[in-house]
């Protein structure tokens, strides 16, 4: 609302408003004004990683470990704690020149991570394998940044497998046989495992009618004939004019919740830096959802994983 002078999101902006003299057209105007918007509220300020060596300082003593290990044994050792998160900082944990503000830190990496996430929303729907792939790049980091190794495990060995184990023929096919399209749409892309759920569902609607009464035999015909019969019952219902029922959910209308959040977030300058605010749950926030991303452990645990 700030971007564009208004005090009511109904309102006609008074500022950075389309012209014909300098837009040429509504396609371009769209597209700077959402990089515009893109670059002040989500990209942030400061770099996102940080790649300097962190030193475990003591601050009891001010002597200096590489290692988190090494500063433990000397404050058990030499100052006789138990542990050493009272006695430990690291280089990107001294807070430099003035207080940060932690709610607009927040609402940058909330509105950011929502990007992602439409991001990835969108390209599955389109069957953009590879920008799937730099995505997943891009969540190994994340994963890695917030501790999940499970996760960061299994997107490095799917890249592994991409760019090195596999052979090309085989690694086209891991990347290109993810998704299938049985409606037509461009965005009607669904993961091949989603659909084999789908044809679970008809085989298992299909076992009913055994009544129990379920042998090997039974089970592969019905595997055989079940996904067939689903096909010509869904043409009788096309064809008698039978509306399917899908199990969609109903999307009520938000747009009044969505104006009076953005009234809100006006009121409360939530897009401006202003040094020392906080939220009352934390007073704190990260710059970046990347800051506790450690680039030397990173590099140490995909050499060695």
């Amino acid at each position: 609302m700030e971007y564009f002078g208004v005090d009511d999101p109904n309102d006609e902006p008074s500022q950075n408003a389309f012209r014909l003299d300098d837009h040429h057209n509504r396609s371009y105007y769209v597209r700077t004004v959402l990089a515009d918007l893109i670059d002040i509220c989500v990209i942030p300020h400061v770099s996102e990683i940080n790649y300097d060596v962190p030193q475990f300082k003591c601050i009891l003593c001010l002597k200096v470990y590489k290692t988190k290990t090494g500063l433990q044994r000397h404050t058990l050792t030499k100052h006789s704690l138990e542990t050493a998160a009272t006695a430990q900082q690291t280089t990107s944990q001294v807070a430099e020149g003035s207080p940060s503000d932690a709610i607009f830190n927040y609402a940058h990496c909330s509105l950011g991570m929502c990007m992602v996430a439409m991001n990835f929303v969108d390209a599955r729907r389109l069957g953009d394998v590879k920008r799937l792939i730099r995505m997943y790049k891009y969540f190994l980091l994340h994963f890695k940044a917030s501790g999940k190794q499970k996760y960061s495990y299994q997107v490095l060995r799917l890249l592994a497998k991409v760019h090195c184990f596999l052979s090309p023929r085989l690694a086209y096919d891991l990347v290109w046989n993810r998704f299938v399209n049985k409606t037509g749409r461009v965005d009607g892309n669904i993961e091949v495992d989603r659909e084999v759920e789908h044809q679970n569902r008809v085989f298992k609607a299909q076992c009913k009618s055994l009544h129990g009464k379920i042998t090997a035999k039974c089970v592969k015909r019905v595997s055989q004939f079940a996904q067939e019969l689903d096909e010509c019952l869904k043409q009788i219902d096309t064809e008698a004019g039978l509306r399917q029922q899908y199990g969609k959910h109903t999307r009520p209308d938000i747009s009044e919740d969505v104006n009076a959040l953005a009234k809100e977030m006006n009121r409360v300058n939530l897009f401006e830096y202003t040094p020392g605010r906080h939220m009352s749950s934390s007073r704190s926030f990260p710059s970046s959802t990347l800051g506790s991303l450690n680039i030397a452990d990173l590099y140490r645990w995909m050499k060695t994983t």
